[in-house]
């Protein structure tokens, strides 16, 4: 829900948000100079949210039937202190598995997994857990051939009593790990993934079985950068509280100029007890197929389709009342990248992620999308049963356009999904 980085709202002298769109965005910029009522401050802000956000990946692990890949973004910064508020820089890092059999498998998730990271020594940095496991968390169920990516929070935050850079991984139980302190320098990032045999959430779940073993991957070279970048206040951690398995199916990849596309989503979506909202995941995948780096955009560029069972296109309703500009993905040929939710539900329209909810005024239940920007769009009335979701991506060229931006406008194809009756 966060990859996007930090929230930025220009409030007009009546307080009413101004909200700019991508290419005005590029036009503030170009006019900078001569637009005597757009602060230097003010340009400097939406540079920053210019610059892309570098990711790579290691090179795939195979342990028995599956695969296993760190994708990491490169470029850390921590949040420039405040002294009102607790200021933190999101760090993208994502655990991408492929299931390599042909038969489903059962993933756990419940303190299966974490990162380390190495100093340019070699040195594992010290870390400290805060907090505990007191949130259940249930396995991800793979078709044979297909991936998915895990994503946790991860915030860098500046240490005023080290001087340093520490990082914070939260790993969806409620359990945090720290590490620190990090100086200026190049490390190593590497995720763990372990499912042990004797533990009660490995059995067997109908005909599929549980995935058993330990496994490391390859490692990303990250680079703990000198100064700060804005940050954002972090808002309360939303655990996701579930024990079933989470079902996931992938659509069949769309190619376009060099790119590939494909929507994942969670199989079945139930409501929460008593009417509760339920996260629902959902993750835009994009592989870069080209021979050389090539930038995605982020802002006001991707969104999701809901049809039913008769193919008629839910109807969406939306938009946005504040602006939360976010920076764009730089992916190397060969890397598989996924904008996705953090764990937990969105807690507000500046995090990424999908929430199944129920409407009182009028009854019906409703679906609704935030990319990151600050926009909200609801998908109502959601039938229960056979629906199918999909993603748009569209990015046009502009004045300013980087000659590594990936231009184009496609929609991957559908993922089948079912919605289940209110509880």
């Amino acid at each position: 829900m966060r990859t996007r980085l930090i929230g930025v709202v220009c409030i007009g002298i009546l307080g009413v948000p101004l909200l700019f769109g991508y290419e005005q965005r590029q036009e503030v910029q170009e006019k900078a100079d001569t637009k005597k009522s757009v602060s230097r401050g003010t340009i400097e802000t939406l540079k920053s949210f210019g610059e892309p956000i570098r990711i790579k990946g290691s090179t795939p692990v195979t342990v028995k039937t599956a695969k296993f890949t760190v994708i990491a973004q490169t470029d850390w910064k921590p949040a420039k202190p405040d002294p009102s508020f607790p200021m933190v820089a999101p760090i993208d890092i994502q655990l991408y598995i492929t299931n390599l059999s042909d038969s489903d498998i059962l993933l756990p998730t419940y303190k299966a997994f974490g990162i380390k990271i190495v100093d340019a020594d070699g040195k594992e940095v010290m870390a400290r857990e805060i907090g505990k496991a007191a949130t259940s968390t249930g396995p991800i169920l793979l078709a044979g051939g297909s991936s998915f990516s895990i994503r946790r929070r991860v915030d860098l935050r500046w240490d005023e009593k080290t001087k340093a850079s520490e990082l914070v991984y939260h790993d969806g139980t409620g359990l945090q790990t720290l590490f620190g302190p990090l100086a200026i320098g190049r490390y190593k990032v590497m995720y763990w993934y372990a499912a042990r045999p004797d533990e009660p959430e490995k059995r067997k779940l109908g005909m599929t079985s549980a995935w058993v073993g330990e496994a490391v991957t390859n490692s990303v070279l990250v680079d703990v950068l000198d100064g700060t970048t804005r940050g954002l206040v972090r808002s309360k951690d939303e655990i996701r509280n579930f024990t079933e398995p989470l079902r996931v199916r992938e659509s069949k990849p769309v190619i376009v100029n060099n790119a590939k596309f494909e929507a994942v989503a969670q199989a079945e979506w139930r409501t929460g007890v008593d009417d509760k909202s339920v996260p629902i995941e959902v993750q835009l995948r994009i592989t870069n197929q080209g021979t050389s780096d090539q930038i995605f955009p982020t802002f006001d560029t991707f969104g999701v389709r809901i049809v039913d069972a008769d193919g008629r296109k839910v109807a969406r309703r939306g938009g946005r009342d504040l602006t939360a500009f976010t920076r764009p993905i730089l992916i190397p040929p060969g890397v598989t990248y996924a904008l996705a939710a953090d764990s937990g539900p969105p807690t507000s329209n500046i995090d990424r992620g999908g929430v199944l909810h129920w409407d009182s005024s009028p009854a019906r239940l409703a679906f609704s999308f935030f990319d990151g920007t600050g926009s909200a769009h609801k998908f109502s009335p959601l039938a229960a049963g056979q629906n199918k979701i999909s993603f748009w991506y569209r990015v046009r060229a502009g004045a300013r356009t980087d000659s590594r931006t990936w231009l184009g406008d496609l929609t991957t194809d559908e993922v089948s999904i079912e919605v289940f009756p209110r509880k």
